[in-house]
Protein backbone atom coordinates (compact mmCIF):
# COMPACT_ATOMS: atom_id res chain seq x y z
CA UNK A 1 0.00 0.00 0.00
CA UNK A 2 1.40 3.42 -1.05
CA UNK A 3 2.29 6.06 1.09
CA UNK A 4 2.00 9.99 0.77
CA UNK A 5 5.40 11.07 0.13
CA UNK A 6 7.49 10.64 3.21
CA UNK A 7 4.94 9.37 5.43
CA UNK A 8 6.09 6.84 7.70
CA UNK A 9 3.59 3.28 7.26
CA UNK A 10 2.41 2.13 10.93
CA UNK A 11 1.33 -1.40 11.23
CA UNK A 12 -1.05 -0.79 13.92
CA UNK A 13 -2.96 2.00 13.33
CA UNK A 14 -2.18 2.67 9.89
CA UNK A 15 -4.90 2.21 6.94
CA UNK A 16 -5.13 -1.52 6.67
CA UNK A 17 -2.59 -2.33 10.44
CA UNK A 18 -3.65 -4.50 12.81
CA UNK A 19 -6.09 -1.99 14.24
CA UNK A 20 -8.48 -2.23 11.21
CA UNK A 21 -8.15 -5.98 11.44
CA UNK A 22 -9.39 -5.67 15.15
CA UNK A 23 -12.42 -3.27 13.99
CA UNK A 24 -13.79 -5.31 11.48
CA UNK A 25 -13.81 -8.24 13.65
CA UNK A 26 -15.54 -6.69 16.22
CA UNK A 27 -18.14 -4.91 13.53
CA UNK A 28 -19.21 -7.97 12.31
CA UNK A 29 -19.57 -9.37 15.55
CA UNK A 30 -21.61 -6.64 16.72
CA UNK A 31 -23.54 -7.11 13.73
CA UNK A 32 -23.89 -10.71 13.43
CA UNK A 33 -23.35 -11.54 17.39
CA UNK A 34 -27.38 -11.55 18.55
CA UNK A 35 -27.97 -13.92 15.52
CA UNK A 36 -25.48 -16.31 16.13
CA UNK A 37 -23.69 -15.73 19.72
CA UNK A 38 -20.33 -18.26 19.11
CA UNK A 39 -18.92 -15.53 17.35
CA UNK A 40 -18.18 -13.32 20.50
CA UNK A 41 -14.92 -14.57 21.13
CA UNK A 42 -12.36 -11.91 22.37
CA UNK A 43 -9.97 -13.41 20.42
CA UNK A 44 -9.34 -11.79 17.26
CA UNK A 45 -7.90 -14.75 15.54
CA UNK A 46 -10.59 -17.23 17.22
CA UNK A 47 -12.99 -14.69 16.29
CA UNK A 48 -11.41 -14.96 12.12
CA UNK A 49 -11.75 -18.10 11.91
CA UNK A 50 -15.48 -18.61 13.51
CA UNK A 51 -16.48 -15.85 11.49
CA UNK A 52 -15.00 -18.17 8.30
CA UNK A 53 -16.77 -21.03 9.85
CA UNK A 54 -20.16 -19.22 10.36
CA UNK A 55 -20.06 -17.80 6.60
CA UNK A 56 -20.45 -14.21 8.01
CA UNK A 57 -16.94 -13.82 6.16
CA UNK A 58 -15.86 -15.96 3.31
CA UNK A 59 -13.27 -18.50 4.59
CA UNK A 60 -10.52 -17.53 2.50
CA UNK A 61 -10.74 -14.01 2.90
CA UNK A 62 -10.70 -15.11 7.23
CA UNK A 63 -7.57 -17.17 6.37
CA UNK A 64 -5.91 -14.41 4.47
CA UNK A 65 -6.50 -12.09 7.36
CA UNK A 66 -5.42 -14.27 9.61
CA UNK A 67 -1.77 -15.06 7.94
CA UNK A 68 -2.06 -11.19 7.81
CA UNK A 69 -2.76 -10.63 11.37
CA UNK A 70 -0.15 -13.14 12.27
CA UNK A 71 2.49 -11.25 9.57
CA UNK A 72 1.88 -7.51 11.33
CA UNK A 73 1.93 -8.81 14.89
CA UNK A 74 5.62 -10.19 13.63
CA UNK A 75 6.79 -7.09 12.24
CA UNK A 76 5.22 -5.05 15.10
CA UNK A 77 7.51 -7.33 17.68
CA UNK A 78 10.60 -7.18 15.07
CA UNK A 79 10.22 -3.31 15.12
CA UNK A 80 9.87 -3.40 19.21
CA UNK A 81 12.87 -5.05 19.43
CA UNK A 82 15.18 -3.48 17.15
CA UNK A 83 14.04 -0.02 18.77
CA UNK A 84 13.69 -1.74 22.66
CA UNK A 85 10.63 0.41 22.98
CA UNK A 86 6.88 0.67 21.48
CA UNK A 87 7.16 1.48 17.97
CA UNK A 88 4.75 0.46 15.12
CA UNK A 89 6.25 2.71 12.00
CA UNK A 90 8.29 0.81 9.26
CA UNK A 91 11.96 2.59 9.41
CA UNK A 92 13.18 4.64 6.74
CA UNK A 93 16.29 4.32 7.28
CA UNK A 94 17.87 1.20 4.39
CA UNK A 95 20.15 -0.52 7.36
CA UNK A 96 17.20 -0.53 9.57
CA UNK A 97 14.70 -1.75 6.88
CA UNK A 98 16.97 -4.35 5.53
CA UNK A 99 17.80 -5.59 8.69
CA UNK A 100 14.01 -5.92 9.49
CA UNK A 101 13.34 -8.08 6.27
CA UNK A 102 16.30 -10.19 7.10
CA UNK A 103 14.65 -10.87 10.56
CA UNK A 104 11.36 -11.65 9.14
CA UNK A 105 11.91 -13.09 5.85
CA UNK A 106 15.44 -15.05 6.72
CA UNK A 107 19.01 -14.82 5.42
CA UNK A 108 16.98 -13.78 1.71
CA UNK A 109 15.44 -11.38 2.77
CA UNK A 110 15.21 -7.74 1.44
CA UNK A 111 13.50 -4.52 1.30
CA UNK A 112 12.32 -4.96 -1.89
CA UNK A 113 10.72 -8.48 -0.71
CA UNK A 114 9.56 -7.39 2.65
CA UNK A 115 7.59 -4.37 1.33
CA UNK A 116 6.09 -5.95 -1.34
CA UNK A 117 5.00 -8.65 1.31
CA UNK A 118 3.88 -6.27 3.76
CA UNK A 119 2.22 -4.39 1.20
CA UNK A 120 0.30 -7.53 0.15
CA UNK A 121 -0.90 -7.46 3.96
CA UNK A 122 -1.99 -4.27 4.29
CA UNK A 123 -4.19 -3.91 0.66
CA UNK A 124 -5.89 -6.87 1.40
CA UNK A 125 -7.08 -5.87 5.03
CA UNK A 126 -7.74 -2.57 3.71
CA UNK A 127 -10.02 -4.16 1.05
CA UNK A 128 -11.46 -6.48 3.43
CA UNK A 129 -11.88 -4.16 6.03
CA UNK A 130 -13.92 -1.21 3.03
CA UNK A 131 -15.65 -4.64 1.78
CA UNK A 132 -17.30 -5.97 5.07
CA UNK A 133 -17.39 -3.26 7.01
CA UNK A 134 -17.60 0.42 5.25
CA UNK A 135 -19.52 -0.99 2.18
CA UNK A 136 -22.10 -2.40 4.68
CA UNK A 137 -22.85 0.23 6.41
CA UNK A 138 -23.28 2.99 3.39
CA UNK A 139 -25.79 -0.30 1.92
CA UNK A 140 -27.81 0.29 4.90
CA UNK A 141 -27.48 3.51 4.76
CA UNK A 142 -29.18 3.68 1.07
CA UNK A 143 -32.15 1.94 2.42
CA UNK A 144 -33.52 4.51 4.71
Amino acid sequence: MKTHSGATQDVKSGMGGLRDVEFLVQGLQLIHGARIPSLLEGNTLNALELLGKEKVLPEPVALALKEDYLFLRRVEHCLQILEDRQIHAIPKDKKELKALARRLLGPDGNEDRFREKLNGSLQRIHNAYATYLLERKEDKRKQF
